[in-house]
Order: structure tokens, then sequence, then C-alpha cells
């Protein structure tokens, strides 16, 4: 009898076996995991060409594909020996222990990433559609460029990115914060990058996958409705679009009234016009030319944000937030800086160039110190707290609306005035006109 092992949460293995499936699986067989958790075998799609190898769950009643071979990878049944492959796939004899080229599906202890030795990079591809499992245009890895993110990637687009790890999560997905029946581990060093999740409750089932449309998606089988549950997915509004406000520009879902475009402190519209049909991918440009180089210039903090991309960023994780300041204060270049490791309070990071795809999340972001010139860090009210003073520089547009309502408001209050003096002034006239009138007929009674 022919074995697989496959790696379990718990880092034991759970054994795939031949089990009959009836006539629908290929000569009658399927190999089936001996804890039942697994299945693999052959499906004909709805609109088929040739059957397909799937790798699959088997105790859960919907039925979901977490692997299948693309077109351009062969493999072949072998009663004698289990699964014999002919691609790039490399089971090391029958051990299945982790998948080095995976679907569109992430399962439990597989890894994503950068094998440093060998040169490998797993990552997640979307089908093309929900019947072709074909290379689709849609991925999702590991960017190990400055501080390692995961991307979601149209082709070689970047559409959204996880946010750099900072110790305990990933930036960009404040629900990480909670993980009651996940694990997470991120591995950094020489020998490679990549990133691991676990099922502490293995009677729970989970998986990641990427899907055609454009998204990645985290479910979790709910048994008693039998039924997979959104658990989390990205992108999941406008602000999670990479670079929707541009570079320099802030993105904020949760004003309903306002476009949730604005500008970082020191900043204004690149094209106005733009912004007032709602499009700030232009970015934004310093509000004032007056210099940020030993001119008196400062830094503003921008609470409760995914940090801009830190992929061309410094990092320097000896750095304390203090020393990072004052580095970033000494190199006119510097346009920001903010903490790398929140478990420790330390790590450095520093712009050195454009600020881009910075968003607000209502909690569970982290502070970003932008560096502005002497004229607007005048501007700043000690007094206000750095939320306060953002709402009050809510940006260029805002400004504009205040203006205009001002110059509004005083041009109908002076039209008021005038039109009240003018009654006023007609008012008397007409008095002193009565007056003179009744005094006329007055005297000429007396004479009569």
């Amino acid at each position: 009898m022919g074995l697989l092992r496959i790696l379990q949460s718990d880092n034991q293995q759970d054994q795939l076996e031949f089990k009959d499936r009836g006539e629908n699986a290929l000569d009658g067989d399927v190999i089936v995991s001996s804890g039942e958790s697994f299945a693999l075998g052959f499906f004909r799609p709805a609109n088929p060409t040739t059957d397909i190898l799937e790798f699959g769950t088997d105790k859960i009643s919907e039925k979901n594909v977490v692997w299948g071979s693309k077109t351009e990878i062969v493999l072949s049944m072998s009663s004698s020996s289990g699964v014999r492959s002919q691609s790039p796939m490399k089971h090391r004899g029958h051990d299945m222990a982790s998948f080095d080229y995976p679907s569109h599906t992430m399962l439990p202890d597989l890894k994503l990433g950068l094998d440093r030795r060998t040169g490998l990079n797993r990552f997640l591809t979307a089908w093309k559609s929900p019947d072709d499992p074909g290379t689709g245009s849609w991925s999702f890895r590991l960017n190990p460029n400055g501080s390692p993110q995961l991307f979601l990637y149209e082709g070689q687009i970047p559409r959204w990115r996880s946010g750099h790890w900072n110790g305990l999560r990933w930036t960009g997905v404040p629900i990480l914060q909670v993980r009651i029946n996940f694990n997470i581990s991120f591995v950094n060093n020489d020998d490679e990058l990549t990133i691991t999740w676990g099922v502490r409750n293995r009677s729970i089932f989970s998986r990641l996958v990427v899907d055609e449309p454009g998204s990645v998606q985290r479910f979790t089988w709910h048994e008693q409705i039998a039924k997979w549950d959104v658990f989390w997915s990205a992108p999941t509004d406008r602000c999670d679009n990479y670079g929707r406000c541009g570079a320099y520009g802030k993105c904020d879902p949760y004003d309903a009234y306002n476009f949730e475009c604005t500008c970082l402190p020191g900043y204004q519209p690149k094209a106005i016009s733009d912004w007032y049909l709602r499009d700030g991918s232009g970015g934004c440009i310093e509000k004032n030319l007056t210099g940020m180089c030993n001119n008196g210039e400062g830094f503003v903090k921008v609470e409760n944000v995914k940090v801009p991309d830190p992929s061309t960023a410094r990092v320097d994780n000896n750095l304390d937030l203090k020393a990072c300041m004052e580095q970033c204060l000494r190199n006119c270049s510097c346009t920001a800086y903010a903490s790398s490791v929140v478990t420790s309070k330390s790590g450095c990071f520093s712009w050195y160039g454009n600020l881009l795809d910075t968003r607000v999340f209502a909690e569970g972001g982290q502070d970003l110190y932008v560096r502005v010139d002497a004229l607007e860090l005048a501007n700043v009210d000690f007094f206000l707290s750095p939320a306060q003073y953002d709402k009050k520089s809510r940006g260029f547009l805002a400004k504009k609306g205040m203006l205009a309502g001002l110059v509004l408001s005083i041009a109908a209050a002076v039209f008021f005035v005038i039109m009240f003096l003018f009654w006023l002034i007609k008012r008397k006239k007409t008095g002193k006109r009565l007056f003179f009138q009744l005094c006329y007929q007055y005297k000429w009674h007396q004479i009569s």
C-alpha cells in the first residue's frame, strides 16, 4: 500500500492511504489521509478538457480543492508507488510535508516565502477561473525588499500590502491582534525568509485562498451550518488599494462625509482639480517652499496609521525612537521616521523619498513622524492632541471650503447690513416727508 505523509498543525504526521471512493474516482481509488483530514484524487471541471489531480479536505462536506495540478505540470497515478511526479514538485521520496509549489491555497503549517539557500520562492497564485487551475494573473507573495511584507500583485503591479512584521503581527492587518485560534511564525535569517501559520485547535479547519477576482481571504469551517465563513479578507475598502492617495497622501476610510484622501502634514494636493473629482492618485507636494534643511524644521506625529511602504526605507533595529529621530533630523533628505519593532518599542524606519500608501485605522495602527518646515511646525498648537491637530489641518480642500464659506458668509452679512441701512435711510426720508406734510396741513388749517 502506497503512503504519503502530510504535516499536521501539531507537527504529527497524517498518512495518506488508498481508500475506495466508488465509480467517480480514478480506477475506483483516491488517497485519503488516515485521519480523514485530506484526500488526493482526480476531478473533472465543469467545462473539462482533461481530468485534473486535486488535493483537498476530506472531512468537510463542501468540496474544496486546495491544490490542483496546473496545465504545465504532468502527474500520473501508480498502483505500486502512490503518486509519481514528472513536474518540478519535489516529493523527497513520498514526503509531502510541505508544498514547494503551492497553488491558490495555503494550509496550516505550510510555508510561504524564500529559501535563501536554494533560491526557491514559494507563493500563491490564483486560478484562471473556478474551473481552470492554470496560472491566473493574481499572486500573493513575500517581498524581501526593505522590511519584508506580503503583497497581493496583479501581474507585476502591487494592489495591496500587509505592512511590515512588527514582532507580533503584520501592521496592515489589525485583526491579527486577536489570535485566539491562530499562531503565526515569521522567520527572517540567512537561510530563509518565510511565513507560517498554524491552528491551535486541530478541530478547526482553516485555509487562506487567493482568488481570481483579486482578493486574499482567510476561511474557517463552521460545522454546525456546514459553511465556510470569511474570517478576514483584503482588500476590504478603497484605502486598502495600494497607493490610493499617491505620494505624501493619507487615506482615511472612516470619514463618510469627505473625500478619503488628505495630505500628510506640510503637504497639499499636487493637482487640486483631480482631488475635486475624488482622484487623489497624483499625491501631494510641499505646502511651503521655505526649505527643510537646517532651517528650524521638525516632525509632526500622525497617529494610528499603516506607515508608508517600507520597501525602500532604511531599517536599523538597533536604534530606539529618540536616536531614530535624531538620525533623521541630521539628514536633510529624510522625510519621515517610525518604530519598526513594537515588542521592544525600538527599531528605526527612516524614509528618504516618497511616502506612499499611508492609511488610517480605527485602531491598531502605529505612529508616523513626518518632517515639516518651520512654518508648518509653528502652526502646531501644542495644547491639541495629534488627532485634533490632524483634524484641524484636514488638508487643502477643507481649508479652501472653509475659506469659501467664510467669504460667502461675510458677503451675505455685508449685503444684509447695506439693505438694512438702505431701508433705514428710506424710512427716515419717508418720515421727514410725512412730518413736513403734517406741518403744512396744520399751518394751512390755521390760516383758513
